[in-house]
Parts: structure tokens; sequence; C-alpha cells
């Protein structure tokens, strides 16, 4: 029997136990006198016991005697590959996204493109010996035991580099499988995919394709704790990680045992902000394996090879597990928010720092909350007002509220520029030193530092120092930052939206204020009161030396 060469390269990617299963199959089915003919034929050998040769022989071996037996067709080559086409050790990583999806309705118009994101990497890929190349789709439509779920399989070539006999470098190329998953209902993807480059442009494919945006899963400490297959009596290590550490702490630590609890390592765990990465003990059908949890980027390796049918088993029973306790987490949105990488959307990219990124997942957290809880209107912050404004610089607002300390005076005005009579700000921090500077010029910036000389026009006198105005200074998001917010929501974070038509919110000191109307707030005026500059503290114009604070609603700036 001729065989294509579609089924020879399926026969390199079963494994040998199965090869050797099928040829020993075969001899027990036949004579033994037409199993040693092929066993001359194809390797020119004459084994005197089959049953010991078959166990000896190699994958080649192997696979030019199947080539000899016509009862194993290239249907049964193709049903067998099927089974073990996802490889040894194989990994996925879980992604997420929110409502506002266009989905798969057309699975067509999805498979074309989607063909047409992975042409165009094949094209710019296509020269030289890049590491891996031709991404391509195999089969794509529903999966027949999970209808909501869309399977793709695709399969792409990796470079092999080795030395010949000659003692020559030799390149050349395997064709490698994998697969994709796109649940609609549930709001999930998982890829799976050892390499990066193909992981991304999957991953890219899937997104224009289906028109949302996918959010890596990150499994917090939380999650990991709380997901019923990960429990602490099957743990076997984790790795710590601490990205500022104190002088006298590790940045990273991995602690293994195979009683881990039982010495202490919860408490490690609580000194540490993440968990890097974690094994577990897990079973997959009757086989025990190691379970390597890579939390950061929300992907899960499982160690040996499995069939199709077994992984692709335990994959929608782990998501099922997941899925579930991240719809627990919708009604506390704080664990449900962290475990999504909103750092990767799109509308993140808007921000430059890491640091801002972090900033505004926090502000998110704390604006779902109080959406989802009408009896509060208050959320408390990790980080202060001053913190939040020099990070964010000029995507917020700051403004100063003061009133006189003198408990018989009662006066309350905003800090005033003394040059321009401006009320909104912004913050820096050079070095150990805060400072403020006036939001309106573009030269010669009106600046102080810190304490400040306060003269309300009562004449009462007062300093206020760092500490002091830290509880009460106010940041408001400025239209840059609420478009960020209001796109992270709406693209990433399911069952949630924001209209800051409608709804609004602001900072003061490290407490977040949220209003879901604000046509009902009463908003002061600019021309209500202000605070301008009078004295001759720490105030500097240009090169010249503005005068203190005074408050009164209609204090004028005098600067020298």
């Amino acid at each position: 029997m001729e065989y294509s060469e579609t089924t020879t390269t399926q026969l390199q990617q079963i494994p040998v136990f199965a090869l050797r299963e099928i040829v020993q199959s075969v001899s027990d089915a036949i004579e033994a006198d037409k199993m040693i003919e092929r066993f001359k034929s194809a390797l020119g050998i004459t084994p005197r016991i089959l049953e010991s040769a078959i166990k000896r022989l190699t994958r080649e071996q192997l696979t030019l005697l199947v080539l000899e037996c016509p009862e194993i067709t290239p249907v049964k080559v193709s049903e067998l590959f099927e089974q073990y086409r996802y490889g040894i050790n194989p990994a996925f990583q879980i992604f997420l996204f929110g409502e506002n999806a266009t989905g798969v309705d057309d699975i067509n118009l999805f498979r074309t493109e989607f063909t047409g994101v992975l042409e165009a990497f094949n094209s710019e890929h296509g020269e030289g010996l890049p590491t891996i190349k031709r991404v391509d789709i195999n089969d794509l439509g529903p999966m027949s035991t999970q209808p909501d779920i869309i399977e793709g399989n695709y399969r792409f070539l990796q470079r092999l580099d080795y030395i010949d006999d000659g003692q020559n470098a030799i390149s050349t190329y395997e064709t490698l499988y994998g697969f994709f998953w796109i649940n609609m209902l549930e709001k999930y993807v998982i890829i799976q995919a050892q390499q990066s480059v193909v992981r991304k442009v999957l991953k890219e494919a899937i997104e224009a394709s289906a028109d949302i945006n996918l959010t890596a899963l990150v499994i917090s400490k939380q999650l990991k704790n709380d997901l019923p297959f990960l429990s602490r009596d099957t743990m076997k290590s984790g790795k710590l990680y601490n990205p500022d550490p104190d002088v006298n702490n590790f940045r990273s630590m991995v602690i293994s045992d195979d009683k881990l609890y039982a010495k202490g390592y919860e408490d490690l765990e609580k000194r540490y902000p993440v968990v890097r990465q974690a094994r577990y003990r897990d079973a997959l059908g009757e086989k025990t394996t190691t379970l390597i949890v890579q939390a950061d980027s929300g992907a899960l390796r499982i160690y040996g090879r499995f069939t199709a049918s077994e992984f692709r088993s335990w994959c929608l029973n782990r998501m099922a597990d997941i899925i579930s306790v991240l719809k627990a987490y919708q009604a506390n949105i704080t664990p449900y928010v962290r475990n999504l990488n909103l750092k990767q959307n799109p509308a993140m990219l808007r921000l430059r720092t890491t640091k801002q990124k972090n900033y505004v997942i926090e502000l998110i957290i704390a604006l779902l909350t109080l959406k989802q809880s009408p009896n509060l209107d208050t959320f408390s912050l990790p980080m202060t007002a001053f913190t939040l404004a020099a990070e964010l610089g000029q995507k917020v607002k700051v403004q100063l509220p003061f009133q006189c300390e003198n408990p018989t005076c009662e006066e309350e005005a905003y800090l005033m520029c003394p040059t321009c009579e401006n009320r909104v700000f912004t913050v820096k921090k050079i070095g150990s030193v805060w400072q403020l500077e006036c939001s309106q010029h573009h030269t010669n910036k009106w600046t102080t530092t810190f304490p400040l000389n306060i003269s309300c026009e009562a004449g009462h006198e007062y300093s206020l120092s760092f500490d002091d105005i830290a509880k009460f200074i106010e940041v408001v998001p400025g239209k840059d930052l609420l478009s960020i917010i209001s796109s992270v929501i709406g693209t990433s974070i399911e069952n949630n939206s924001v209209d800051f038509e409608q709804e609004s919110f602001f900072i003061r000191g490290s407490i977040f204020y949220y209003h879901p109307n604000k046509a009902n707030l009463c908003y002061r005026t600019a021309n209500d009161f202000g605070v301008s500059i009078v004295g001759d503290h720490n105030i500097v114009t240009g090169n010249n030396i503005g005068n203190g604070i005074a408050i009164g609603e209609r204090a004028q700036a005098s600067p020298n």
C-alpha cells in the first residue's frame, strides 16, 4: 500500500509506545511467517521472537514496518495521530474577554479573516531560516461534545538544528500541532501552544476575527487557593516573588516539600505579594502526574503524554472550575479584576509606566465596587492622592481645598495660582522633594514645595505640612483617564460598564468618592472662592519670590 506524505508525517508525531501497540496488534492477528517476511522486507532483519523484536524497534524502524502492513490504513494512522497530536507535556494559556464582543456568528467569515492574519505572519516570516514559520489552520468548527465551543486545530513548522555524520550543521523543519478554543458563552479562550511566537499570532488572529479583546488570566493567590483542583495537600512547590523587597527580604524564593502547608508555607506565602509558579500533583484519568501553574500568565502545563480525548476532558473540567470561581468573584469585584491581565488592554497602552497601569486598575476596582454596592459611596485606596497625582501627571487635575484652622473663622477656599488665579495643579516628586505646579503655564511655571504658610483674609496664619495637605488634596480624573477607564471596563470586564456622562468620581486623601448621577451634584464654580499667594514662603514664580498664601472669597494673587 502506498502512503501519502501526510500519513508519513503523522507517523512521526505518534508516540513510540502507540506505534509498538498497533504493530503488535497486527502481529497478533496474522501468521508469524507473514510478519517475519515484513521484518525482512522493511528492516532487513529476521526476528526470532516477534514480541521481543517489536519492543526493541526504534521510531524509524516502527515507521518503516507500519508502511509494510496494509492492515494499518491511512485512516487508522490519522485516527491514532488525532489521539496523540498534542505531544508531550501539553500546556495552554487562558484568556478572558468581556460582553462587548461580536462573536463567531459566521464560521466561514471567521475562517477567512483568521487565515488572513496567518498569511500576513507567514509572509513576514518566510525568508531565511526563522525558528517558527508556516502557521496554518487545519480544522475549525463547533466541538462535537461542546457546541458552544469553537475549536480550531492548527499546525506550524519549527526549525530543528543538528550536526550530521560529516560534522556539518544542518537545519530542517518538523511539523507540530496544537489547538485553540473560543467559548462565546463563558467568555474565555484557551490557546494550546508551547511557543510564544505561535501563541501571539493565534491570539491576534482570534481577536481580529471574533472582534474581541483578549485579556490573559492572572491566577492570583486568592484564585489559586479557591480552585478545587489546586488543593493544599497536593501542592509540591511554590515560587514566591516580591518586585520591591526591602533589605531584609529575598526578591524571589522557591519552597519545595511534600508537606508544604504542614511546615509553615502559608505564613511565607502571606509575606509575598505574588506566587509566580506552583507545582501540584494531579490526576489525568488513571495517571498521576505533575501540574505546573504559571500564575502570572494564566498558563497550565500537565506533564506526560496523553490522548487528545484525555487532554480535552481534563481541560474542560479545569476550565469549568476556573469559570465557576471567577463568576463567584464577580459579586466581589476586587479578586475578579485582579485576575484579569488588564495591563494588556489596548487602552492601557496610552499609559507609559507599569505603576500608572497599576494605579488605574485600583481606580477601576474602587469604581466597580461602589457601583455594585449602592449603600456605599466611598472606597479606601491603597495609595494616596499625592502619589496617584504624581504618577498620572497630566491625566488628572489636582486641587487643594483649605479651611481656616481658627475655630472662630471656618473660612474655606481653594489654592489659587498667584500668577493666573488658576485652581488646577500638577504634582511632581523630584528625589524626596514634593512639588506643586500650576497646570496652566508652559514656561516659567509657578512652583512651590512644602510646608505652605497660610493666611486667611481674617489674618489667621498657620503652616501646612505635606502630611497635613495629603489628608485633603483632591484629584479629579481628566478626560483621557476617563476614556481609558471606560474602554478597559467595556472591553475586558464582563457584565460591567460605565457612563461618565452620568457618573463621576474623585479622590480626596486616599478615599475614592463615587456618585452615580453627577447631575444631582452641586459644584463649586471657579468664582465661588479661592486662595491666592500673598506671603514670602516657598513660592517661586520664574526667578521671582512670591508671597505666602491667603484664604478668602476675593483674595487676589499678588506675586512680587
